[in-house]
């Protein structure tokens, strides 16, 4: 991981990063969570609502969230 990151060319980070990757492969055990159910909820006075699959799963966006006003809270 250091030679990639010192490394001057992409053609080096490239061939670095890669045997970083092997090294992980052979000798590194990897375990991969899946978590199929993720349940988010927020009330509708909260605008720009998206919940995302990957974590923060509300709070991705968290700077586009708004309230909305009274007029425009209806049952999506």
């Amino acid at each position: 991981m250091r030679q990639q990151l010192a490394a001057p060319s992409y053609e080096q980070r490239k061939k670095a990063f890669d045997r970083v990757q092997q090294i992980l492969a052979e000798i590194q055990p990897m375990i991969f969570l899946a978590s199929p159910d993720i349940l988010v909820g927020a009330k509708n006075s909260i605008g720009n609502f998206h919940p995302s699959v990957l974590e923060p799963y509300v709070l991705w966006n968290v700077e586009q969230l708004y309230f909305r006003n009274a007029s425009e809270n209806v049952h999506r």
